[in-house]
């Protein structure tokens, strides 16, 4: 395999969903605090500094694009995670590295979770019949067959309409 084939098998691919790319950032991460833990239990700090300090750039990456408009509480709270674990990486001590992997391998998780979610849905989209209640409309979603007793069903109480 040339260098160049090599490049495009490892590129993001243009069909790369945002959740795709989250995960491999999580686990460009990953890969690269583990190899300074192998360093640091080695004694060798020069050599795990530079995996460190890699992750740590990749962390706030994916600190800058948390969007606390969208919601505020839970993007407040990934900051603070984002942050602790760019703390806990600012000395480079084997705990340290051991603590910013937990928490960066839970959120991990968390993505990898709503990706299987998001795979196996479906998705319905519901245009309501003009209406002079500009207030709160209640919706309520049903599957009427025995297959309902195998699927979960999520979906919001109801909306607001958009003013025109």
């Amino acid at each position: 395999m040339t260098p160049h084939q090599k490049y495009a098998r490892t590129e993001p691919s243009a069909a790369w969903t945002r959740i795709e790319t989250l995960l491999a950032l999580y686990d460009g991460a990953m890969v690269r605090l583990k190899k300074a833990e192998m360093a640091l239990t080695n004694g060798d700090v020069p050599v795990a500094t530079p995996y460190i300090s890699k992750a740590q750039i990749i962390v706030s990456a994916l600190a800058a694009g948390v969007r606390t408009d969208i919601e505020e509480e839970m993007g407040t709270n990934m900051l603070r995670l984002y942050e602790f674990v760019v703390h806990e990486l600012k000395t480079p001590r084997i705990q340290n590295v051991r603590n910013a992997m937990k928490i960066l391998a839970i959120l991990r998780e968390g993505f990898e979770n709503i990706r299987e979610d998001l795979g196996n849905s479906y998705t319905m989209t519901y245009y309501p019949k003009p209406n002079p209640n500009e207030g709160f409309r209640k919706i309520s979603v049903e599957i009427l067959t025995d297959t309902a007793k195998k699927m979960r069903i999520r979906a919001r109480p109801g909306y607001r309409p958009r003013s025109t």
